[in-house]
């Protein structure tokens, strides 16, 4: 771990050996929090440079979970239970139809949410419906938000689809919980960064998939980013949707684009070329009707 050379807090200069007693202490008092405590356990080194820090770690399969089961606080697992139990009962009582339009079971998972929010925050109770929503459309056991969920029933019933596809309803709902957590700009980035990785060996790079990420940000952004949008969202959805109004249309965006066939096109992310197209499917999202 790092140490410290100089400090200093205001004017006044601190003496490295009585800062280095307190990162030493800081961080036996973080280990006492779990969640901290896990984080840190996958930590090897830091490394202070000029502009950058370098942070060596192990990556642990259960780190995400250890860590959720740490800052989840008792209201929040409750808020979550009560709309992951109406999504079991909604997917139970659909149970032999096969795959489902996400727009049904979203409407009725905000619906809740609206009843819920009288008297509370709408942006917590969106919050909820959109994390149980993407455990389930991407087939995530929702025991791993901690001990007393593993025994939550499990939803029944077919794959979610949004425009025919169940990949577009997984990329906008894992993109959509990302942006009601708080960051529209992660949410943007793991979208490019996953279709980066198809385009070498793996489905290739898909603007559809973009346009799921990016509508996706941007209906978790409005759902869970202020009390009147997060109300006006639940509004809407109540009174019942199209996958138009999900989503913009996609036919004429290219995907399966393999890394050669990519930069042929688009040269790299942040060229011309890409950067059009990335505003023209921008602009679709803003049109769509959730948000006027």
């Amino acid at each position: 771990m790092p140490s410290v050379a100089k400090a200093r807090l205001g004017r006044l200069s601190i003496p490295p050996v009585f800062a280095n007693w307190l990162l030493v202490t800081g961080l036996k008092w973080a280990k006492d929090n779990d969640g901290i405590a896990a984080v840190l356990s996958a930590v090897h080194s830091v490394r202070l440079r000029d502009s950058s820090v370098m942070v060596t770690y192990s990556w642990q399969s259960d780190l995400v979970s250890r860590v959720r089961r740490a800052i989840l606080p008792a209201p929040d697992l409750e808020r979550l239970r009560a709309h992951h139990l109406h999504l079991v009962e909604t997917t139970g009582s659909r149970a032999t139809r096969g795959d489902t339009p996400l727009r049904e079971i979203m409407q009725s998972q905000f619906g809740l949410a609206a009843k819920r929010a009288e008297g509370n925050s709408a942006i917590d109770e969106n919050r909820a419906a959109i994390v149980v929503l993407a455990f389930f459309v991407n087939g995530m056991d929702i025991g791993v938000l901690g001990e007393a969920a593993r025994d939550w029933p499990r939803p029944a019933g077919g794959q979610p689809l949004l425009q025919g596809r169940d990949d577009f309803a997984q990329h906008f709902l894992t993109s959509a919980a990302l942006a009601a957590g708080g960051s529209s700009a992660l949410s943007d980035a793991v979208g490019v960064f996953k279709e980066l990785e198809d385009s070498h060996g793996g489905s290739g790079f898909s603007f559809k998939d973009i346009s799921a990420d990016l509508a996706g940000t941007r209906f978790g952004s409005e759902a869970a980013s202020a009390e009147a949008s997060a109300r006006s969202i639940q509004r809407r959805i109540s009174s019942g949707l199209s996958d138009a109004d999900i989503m913009p249309e996609t036919g004429d965006l290219p995907e399966f684009l393999s890394a050669a066939e990519f930069r042929r096109r688009f040269t790299a992310v942040g060229a011309p070329a890409y950067n059009r197209l990335m505003a023209e499917i921008r602009r679709r999202v803003d049109e769509l009707p959730l948000y006027r």
